[in-house]
């Protein structure tokens, strides 16, 4: 992270609730069999979580409930993957990167 920021508790719930609606539309996409690309969603989920870590005692703590629901959301994600796609070698570096366009960038301007 080039820039970093100071977050407050009330950035970080605004984040992880557009991270939520990314993780939804992810789960949506998936179920259409479309490729999507979740570097974007790992990277703010990373930073999100970060933010959190650092906030001082019970105002962390405060986050709790919010980081759950992501995490619930990320668990539904992973069972919707291995139910679509099953045990897929990591295609990472093997796909053209205008074959994989980012799911969640084209859905986030609605988050």
């Amino acid at each position: 992270m080039s820039n970093p920021r100071a977050w407050t508790a009330s950035d970080i719930r605004s984040e992880l609730t557009k991270i939520e609606s990314l993780i939804v539309a992810a789960g949506r996409l998936i179920g259409e069999g479309r490729l999507i690309d979740l570097s974007a969603l790992e990277g703010r989920t990373h930073e999100a979580c970060d933010a959190a870590v650092a906030l001082e005692g019970q105002t962390s703590r405060d986050l709790l409930p919010d980081l759950e629901r992501v995490i619930s959301n990320l668990d539904t994600l992973a069972e919707q993957l291995a139910t679509r796609f099953g045990d897929l070698p990591n295609l990472q570096n093997e796909t053209a990167p205008s074959a994989a366009a980012s799911a969640y960038g084209r859905s986030s301007g609605a988050a």
